[in-house]
């Protein structure tokens, strides 16, 4: 349960900290202009709309979908390793060795 927890609060802070930031560094790169001071999104051409979301969709696409399947294939080794760890652990307990 406390592996759990760490693992939970560092991904949070993880993403509390990096997620916004990265997402706009990326919009950026791919092309998205910030609005001059004052003028609404509503007042842009259709045409910088059209590029504005095109590149936070391709950030967010960017900033997502590689680190689910980093955790896709990170936690599939568990589906390897799971039933063996867990056998070796009730082995120890029987025997009364920690750890």
């Amino acid at each position: 349960a406390r592996i759990l927890a760490l693992l939970t609060a560092i991904n949070g802070a993880l993403s509390a900290m990096l997620g916004g930031p990265v997402v706009g560094m990326l919009a950026e790169y791919m092309g998205y202009q910030v609005p001059s001071q004052g003028l609404k999104v509503v007042d842009m051409l259709p045409e910088e709309r059209e590029r504005n979301l095109h590149a936070l969709t391709w950030a967010l696409i960017c900033a997502t979908i590689p680190p689910w399947l980093l955790c896709l294939a990170t936690f599939s080794g568990l589906h390897w390793t799971y039933q063996r760890d867990v056998h070796a652990s009730m082995a120890r307990a029987v025997r009364g060795e920690e750890g």
